[in-house]
């Protein structure tokens, strides 16, 4: 999917300090996935327009799936972010809050590969879906640990994401285990959305802790980040 394209983009994510914790409060995230999916859409040359409600929708499923698994953070923490970004992924995938209206004049300074380009043609929601997430994810790697997470050249073969549209239309969960194909992870393909039955979580343990302690994921809280 061109990981030098994502790498860019999670760079702005950068800016943001601690965006593992500010994503998730609702209004952060609202306003962050809208921001930046029109940013992504403009430099692509795509016009897009993003349903709300079903944005809102997507973020308290993720949530809700977040915090009953929460405690396999303690197990594998990377693994665990990776996991979650996939959670999202699905969950975005089956609320399909984004939808592209026509094509405008792209602003990146280097056209994407053909291949890229036939990838947007083919999935441009599923595209940008996918790009956000693993920029995010990058960035909360490599805030957290200092660390770069390369994109797999895997993501930007198209009959992958043939696969992976057909894949996702059958079962949501699905989408979790090309997220972690295209991030360099290995999939449970039998029980994606259970952590707990992850190859990473059941390989070797790494323990950690939280250093915020056992807060919620998801804080509805519309007032304005100070």
């Amino acid at each position: 999917m061109g990981s030098a394209m994502a790498k860019e983009f999670s760079k702005e994510f950068m800016h943001e300090p601690d965006l593992a914790h500010r994503l998730r409060r609702l209004h952060f995230f609202d306003e962050h996935f809208c921001g930046h999916m029109d940013a992504l859409a403009a430099r692509l040359g795509l016009s897009v327009t993003i349903d709300r409600l079903k944005l809102t929708d997507a973020f308290l499923r993720w949530g809700e799936d977040f915090n009953r698994q929460r405690n396999l953070a303690s197990v594998n923490r990377r693994d665990f972010m990776v996991f979650t970004a996939g959670t999202l992924l699905a969950h975005l995938v089956e609320a399909q809050p984004v939808s592209v209206q026509q094509k405008s004049q792209s602003s990146l300074t280097e056209a994407p590969d053909d291949e890229v380009q036939k990838i947007i043609a083919f999935w441009p929601e599923g595209f940008l879906y996918t790009t956000y997430c693993i920029s995010v994810l990058q960035t909360v790697i490599e805030q957290d640990e200092k660390q770069a997470l390369p994109v797999s050249e895997i993501a930007g073969d198209l009959r992958n994401w043939w696969s992976f549209r057909e894949n996702v239309r059958e079962d949501r969960w699905n989408a979790i285990g090309f997220f972690d194909l295209f991030v360099g992870a290995e999939p449970n393909w039998a029980a994606p959305a259970i952590a707990a039955h992850r190859p990473a979580m059941r390989a070797k343990p790494r323990p950690v802790m939280d250093k915020q302690g056992p807060s919620a994921l998801v804080e509805k809280d519309h007032k304005k980040e100070h």
